[in-house]
């Protein structure tokens, strides 16, 4: 359930009409709320400054001046985004549109010029016949209020779209993503080890693929009610699918051990499944790190020509594989009360994320030698880091994938080598001094 609820989440948060709607709401409320506050409450109890009571025939004139400007400018920032877009999609590939589409910042600002326009023009209504003072105080003032928010945020959305379409700012943002979803998808402390009661039968009588008549990207899964799926139905679920895999039509999903209605669970299970048309970084930790890479491959090809976007890519990397090396990954064995197993999960590990987020670049830079001595520098860095010796496993074979692609670019004889060699050495060193230890 909590999975589903963070999908849908997930979609409006993403989405440019969920806030300005949420916005023109509150606007739409407040043209009548205030006015009442005005007549019912504040004329009879408080007594407000006569300068908050505005003529009538300004408030005719300036509301629906007001109303209009607002709606110009919000046309003015529906264009910066489309360039925006355009521009990101362009220069950063169309998955980083994902990462401007949830900037609270841009969907703030539309909500509020759409919100102010839509107040200034519902409380023409309320305003008396005649011609002289309004006794609108309070709704007069929010009208003011709103329209310096209005232009004290177009002046920030100005600042903020100069400043968040500059490429270490993008690269910061996924990083921060990345970050969040290995906080949420490791822990601190090795995972509890319990003793595997197993379900009365025999393991090695033969299991029954399950598969599922859809197709899309896995974007989260409900362990919990698998869980109670399987208790229910008394049988153990080994899942061969993990967010970020693709599922295509009938593809097999599942193993299952045990009797039960195929037809049945696969239609649970599939409830059980969230997909979706693209990858989320929720629950999927190599969707950030993909995106990651995606900008230093782009950055590294003939028509960009950028090292040092793939550079600034390469530190993030190394520094968010540095602590995701000091983590454990949750235990893929799921229990239920009776500390019995019900289901297995698809493990991920360690040295698929190392692969993930330096093959590529490792092909794609093999030929400059910053790049190439920055990838170094990252896993020396991760080395230093870690404390297994699975993870020092990893880290010594994309080393040694690094050296070898750089012997065949580079003259062993020539300075650009030399200094590659040296930070070889070191991350050997440091391996060695670990593993002895």
């Amino acid at each position: 359930m909590q999975e589903k609820l963070f999908h849908y989440w997930d979609i409006l948060r993403g989405n440019y009409w969920f806030i300005p709607f949420l916005f023109c709401a509150v606007a739409l409320l407040s043209s009548f709320l205030f006015p009442y506050i005005d007549r019912q409450i504040i004329t009879n109890a408080i007594n407000l400054p006569q300068a908050l009571y505005l003529p009538t025939t300004t408030l005719r004139t300036v509301l629906p001046v007001i109303g209009t400007s607002m709606l110009s400018i919000t046309g003015t920032v529906f264009s910066v985004i489309i360039v925006v877009l355009s521009l990101t999609s362009a220069q950063f590939g169309p998955r980083l549109l994902r990462v401007f589409m949830n900037d609270t910042v841009t969907q703030v600002t539309l909500g509020l010029f759409i919100s102010t326009s839509l107040y200034s023009l519902l409380l023409l209504p309320h305003l008396e016949i005649s011609d002289g003072s309004s006794d609108l105080g309070i709704s007069s003032l929010f009208v003011i209020i709103s329209l310096l928010l209005s232009v004290g945020m177009f002046i920030f959305y100005v600042h903020h779209i100069a400043v968040s379409i500059q490429a270490p700012n993008v690269v910061h943002e996924v990083t921060k993503e990345l970050h969040a979803a290995i906080d949420r998808l490791t822990q601190e402390k090795p995972p509890e080890v319990k003793e595997i009661i197993e379900i009365k039968r025999d393991r090695n009588e033969e299991y029954v693929k399950v598969a599922l008549k859809v197709d899309g990207y896995v974007l989260s899964i409900d362990g919990n009610s698998l869980v109670e799926l399987a208790k229910e139905s008394n049988i153990i679920i080994k899942l061969l699918i993990r967010p970020g895999d693709f599922i295509s039509f009938s593809s097999p999903v599942a193993h299952i051990w045990g009797d039960f209605n195929q037809k049945e669970i696969s239609e649970k299970i599939e409830n059980m499944v969230i997909l979706g048309n693209r990858r989320s970084p929720r629950y999927d930790l190599e969707c950030s790190v993909d995106e990651l890479v995606e900008l230093a491959v782009r950055a590294l090809s003939p028509g960009i020509n950028d090292p040092f976007t793939a550079i600034s890519v390469i530190d993030r990397l190394g520094s968010e594989l540095s602590y995701l090396s000091t983590r454990e990954f949750q235990n893929i064995h799921l229990f239920d009360e009776g500390d019995t197993l019900r289901v297995i999960l698809k493990e991920l590990d360690f040295n698929s994320v190392v692969e993930s987020a330096f093959n590529q670049i490792r092909q794609a830079g093999r030929g400059d030698v910053s790049v190439v001595s920055r990838l170094l520098e990252s896993l020396l860095s991760i080395t230093q880091s870690a404390n297994s010796k699975e993870y020092f496993e990893s880290i010594q074979r994309q080393t040694n994938a690094v050296v070898e692609s750089a012997k065949s670019n580079f003259l062993e004889e020539g300075i650009d080598y030399q200094a590659i060699k040296k930070r070889f050495d070191e991350i050997n060193t440091v391996l060695k001094s670990k593993m002895i230890n």
